[in-house]
């Protein structure tokens, strides 16, 4: 309505009342013209001022009230009529906006109360018209206001959530970050350097603010920046997916390079493509792997070596399996295989390989002119400390032989072909350049000599063996030409094979001999058949013989052997019982000669046979052969007096020995009946 219609309708409604009313008129008339006393303008802006702080729109309410006195202009005249009217709905909107929907229902319904007083006491139909039309607009408006105000509220909530959670997010991205154990780096499109985490750091040895905006090129060497351009092109267009996993090389402030495995995955954000990089440093895992890989090549080469000398025929052979090996599997220029002679200070049956090269056909050269001394050069010393040796370096070697130095020997390896710690030979390897050789090949070397000195101790045995079966096979198929002349061979056989013993141990020689006397006749003491006696005899004289196939090692050892020496001593039972196999009646020879060691109480070999169990002549025999044995001087002992003999003798009796054999022995050394051995 126009500040004019106002203006005329109070006019008319004032003309009205003073003629029908006295002065001052009632509160009705009063109310309704706004001509109201100042205690009453008072009191309603305290009122107002009271709801509006109750209401939390305070401020809106009380400035209203006060522009309303200042213009000394009708509180209802101003909420609800003319240019100011709309203002009633500003405490709405202001509740609804900080307080909420209740506080704005109640501020609409204070506003409708105070439309519909005014309503009440207005007199004009018209007037009445468009106060009811106000409260209408204040109804509708007001449920405008709070579905907007209540949609404001609820976007804004949103908002506040999705950035409440957008920095959570960013804060657990951090974190895990920061708490990753591998390295994590993150680049731009352009390759530029924006994320570097903790592990980065202590990978790296850059700070963040080092190599934030730097190239990758900074931690990577330049040849394989391409390659990891590479992998992010080929995750670029495809957010999040993971590029292929690539070993390359980290390079750190320091300037060194170490491997490190890396993995991208892209992602975009404003249209921008970025790459984030997981890092992780493989330098121990790259070390195990390459020595799992060495481990399985060493295997593989001592495998093929094994083969190899399986196969080989005889000595020469092994040596020659030996050379090849180590020049094939060791990329030496040259090698070769020596044996060590008793009594000679010269490696024998050199076995050489070369390739071809100048050095290697100089250096073979010189080792067929001047054969390799057992007690100089790095050959003695391989030998003496019983070790492998390694030059690096042979011009600096403090015990280089001038005459390979002029060969242009640069380096070696050498290692003792060795059994039971006791050095026989010797395999060397040489290259034309320092440093060709290293400390594992020296040890895989070492491990290949020794399975090569258990293939030649038994390649020597098992020759040994043979030769004397075939001599026995030969000397038996002699004897069985004729009768006339069996006595005379089996003699030969015996002597010949006995002889063949005592030449290579001279301690034992005449052991034989005595044993046999010995033992016939403590056997005619004991009854033992007549018929029986020569072979008896006989076994007694060859019950050594299996010795022949014993490495001279170990059979002339001046110290005490070792448990795997005695091992291998212990065989000799087993092994002269098959030499003896061709010999007339050898069936009862083989059964002395192979219990000659069994035990009276089970604790002997080969066979562990107990009491009566073990042949009635292996048991007779086993007490002079004992009693020779202590009596007679050993490379590694004096001989015990004959008191100390019968005393062994005795408390062997019953556990080690028949005891009715010690005692038949000891009777007949007791009455001089020694002398009967020359029968």
């Amino acid at each position: 309505m126009s500040r004019l219609g106002r203006s005329g309708v109070g006019a008319m409604d004032r003309d009205r009342d003073s003629s029908g009313e006295p002065a001052g008129g009632s509160w009705r008339s009063r109310l309704r013209t706004g001509n109201l006393p100042p205690s009453f303008h008072v009191g309603l802006v305290v009122a107002a001022a009271a709801t509006g702080t109750v209401l939390q729109f305070a401020p809106q309410l009380g400035l209203l009230a006060l522009v309303a006195e200042a213009l000394d202009v009708p509180l209802g005249h101003m909420m609800f009529e003319g240019a100011l009217a709309p203002w009633y709905t500003l405490p709405v909107a202001y509740a609804a906006l900080t307080v909420g929907r209740r506080a704005a229902l109640a501020t609409l319904l204070l506003t409708l109360a105070v439309l519909a007083a005014h309503i009440y006491v207005e007199q004009s139909t018209m007037e009445r018209a468009l106060l009811s039309l106000h409260g209408l607009t204040a109804v509708t408006s007001s449920a405008v206001i709070i579905w907007l105000a209540e949609w404001w509220r609820a976007a804004r909530g949103q908002a506040l959530a999705a950035l409440r959670s957008a920095r959570e997010s960013e804060e657990q991205h951090r974190v895990v970050l920061e708490a990753a154990a591998d390295a994590i780096v993150s680049v731009d499109s352009r390759g530029a350097i924006i994320a570097w985490n903790r592990a980065a750091r202590a990978m790296f040895g850059y700070g963040a603010a080092e190599v934030l905006g730097k190239p990758v090129s900074a931690i990577m060497p330049a040849r394989y920046v391409a390659a990891c351009e590479a992998a992010m092109r080929r995750v670029a267009g495809a957010p999040l997916s993971r590029g292929g996993v690539g070993v390359f090389h980290g390079l750190r402030k320091d300037g060194s390079e170490f491997p490190i495995e890396l993995s991208v995955a892209a992602w975009q954000a404003n249209s921008q493509w970025f790459y984030t990089s997981i890092i992780r440093d493989v330098t121990e895992r790259q070390r195990t792997q390459e020595a799992l890989a060495s481990e399985a090549e060493a295997s593989a080469c001592l495998y093929r070596a094994a083969e190899a000398m399986v196969d080989a025929p005889d000595e020469a052979a092994v040596l020659r399996v030996l050379a090849d090996t180590g020049l094939r599997e060791f990329g030496a220029d040259l090698a070769y295989v020596g044996l060590r002679s008793d009594g000679s200070s010269e490696l024998e049956n050199l076995q050489v390989l070369h390739r071809g090269t100048p050095f290697g056909r100089a250096m073979e050269a010189l080792l067929r002119k001047s054969p390799l001394r057992t007690d100089q050069g790095a050959v003695g010393h391989a030998l003496t400390t019983q070790s492998a040796v390694l030059v690096a370096d042979y011009a600096r070697f403090p015990h280089a032989l001038p005459a390979f130095i002029e060969a242009g020997l640069g380096s070696g390896l050498l290692v003792p072909l060795r059994l039971e710690q006791v050095p026989f030979g010797l395999v060397g390897l040489a290259a034309g350049e320092a440093g060709r050789f290293t400390e594992r090949q020296a040890g895989l070397l070492q491990a290949i000599a020794d399975g090569a000195a258990v293939a030649l101790t038994r390649s020597r045995a098992l020759r040994q063996a043979e030769e004397a079966r075939r001599a026995a096979e030969a000397l038996a198929r002699e004897v069985q030409e004729g009768q006339g002349r069996l006595t005379a061979a089996y003699d030969d056989t015996v002597a010949s094979l006995v002889r063949a013993v005592e030449a290579r141990d001279p301690y034992t020689r005449g052991h034989g001999d005595r044993v046999r006397g010995w033992t016939r006749q403590a056997a005619r003491r004991l009854g033992y058949p007549e018929a029986e006696l020569d072979l008896l005899a006989a076994a007694a004289e060859l019950h050594d013989i299996g010795k022949i196939g014993i490495s001279d090692l170990i059979l002339l050892k001046p110290a005490a052997l070792t448990p795997g020496e005695m091992a291998e001593v212990g065989r000799h039972p087993e092994i002269g019982a098959e030499l003896v196999r061709g010999l007339p009646d050898a069936a009862k020879i083989m059964g002395i000669v192979r219990a000659h060691h069994e035990r009276w109480d089970g604790k002997g070999y080969p066979d562990g046979l107990e009491g009566e169990h073990i042949p009635w002549g292996a048991r007779i025999l086993a007490v002079p052969d004992t009693y020779d044995a202590m009596t007679t001087d050993r490379p590694y002992r004096r001989a015990l007096t004959h008191e100390a003999a019968v005393a062994e003798l005795r408390q062997g009796a019953g556990t080690q020995f028949d005891p009715a054999s010690v005692e038949a022995f000891i009777r007949l050394v007791a009455e001089g009946a020694a002398a009967e051995r020359a029968d």
